[in-house]
């Protein structure tokens, strides 16, 4: 049996799709996508994803009535036909229309894949090494904090980090502030104070990072490099791994992980009960 997705939110064959050349998100990167956590055959935190979708579907101006009790009922139903126990639902919305950079209609199109993984949600990791990106800087701006598919900046930074062997590297916004990794968001613990950097600083707005900003005591504030290597603790957020320590980020080591460690069981203890 084959591989099935949803376009426009109907049950389809992974084969059968068809997607031409005239793309727009393939010409100009003209959309923005979603990745959801399933586990136990549960969507995670999906509340945030609806709230960020409905704040991108606004801001970037797509032309597309979501309901999300539908919605969520298409999910369960895409779940249960590709047998997904633990996996990523991805979600891509990008305008469906001719023209060039400027768009003949906002009419706009919903593809929702899925694919099998493993549950690493639980797994408290020994700590992630981190590099620094500086070949390119993020500018702070309203659409630096959406997942749109215009993501070269954090493409090249995943080569460099690959390539300098790093679990990862932090990404500077123009005023020389640390903002995020290529795919995560950044939490820092100082003097036992949890911060974070805010999305007016070009942060994507992560849907795990919303849930520990509206659930847990964080100081939303600029991040400066200095402050990385005062921190006590780091760790990186994203809707995929959760919550990943940070063991090293170029020199400086962090030995600490008892308060990162006990944060990643009370938001998950909060998220399982909520899903």
């Amino acid at each position: 049996m084959g591989k099935y997705i949803l376009d426009n939110l109907k049950l389809i064959k992974e084969d059968s799709l068809k997607i031409g050349l005239r793309n727009r998100s393939f010409l100009y990167g003209d959309g923005f996508f979603e990745s959801i956590r399933v586990i136990n055959k549960k969507t995670i935190n999906l509340y945030y994803h609806q709230k960020r979708i409905e704040k991108s579907l606004k801001y970037l101006m797509f032309d597309l009535n979501i309901d999300f009790t539908n919605f969520n009922e298409k999910l369960e139903e895409l779940i249960k036909k590709n047998n997904i126990a633990d996996g990523i639902i991805k979600v891509i919305v990008f305008r469906d229309s001719l023209g060039k950079y400027f768009p003949f209609s906002n009419k706009s199109r919903i593809i929702i894949q899925s694919q099998k993984c493993n549950n690493t949600f639980n797994e408290v990791n020994k700590g992630l090494k981190l590099g620094l990106f500086l070949n390119e800087k993020k500018i702070a701006g309203v659409i630096s904090n959406f997942k749109t598919t215009s993501s070269i900046l954090y493409v090249l930074a995943s080569i460099y980090s690959k390539k300098n062997n790093f679990d990862d590297v932090l990404i500077l916004n123009n005023d020389n502030l640390v903002i995020e990794s290529t795919n995560s968001n950044l939490f820092i613990f100082k003097q036992n104070k949890l911060i974070t950097p805010p999305i007016s600083d070009g942060c994507i707005d992560g849907t795990f990072r919303s849930f520990i900003v509206e659930n847990f005591n964080v100081i939303e504030k600029s991040i400066t490099l200095d402050e990385i290597n005062e921190a006590d603790e780091l760790f990186l957020t994203n809707s995929v791994s959760g919550i990943r320590r940070v063991g090293k980020f170029l020199k400086r080591r962090y030995e600490s992980k008892e308060l990162t460690n006990n944060l990643l069981k009370e938001a998950l203890d909060y998220l399982y009960l909520q899903s």
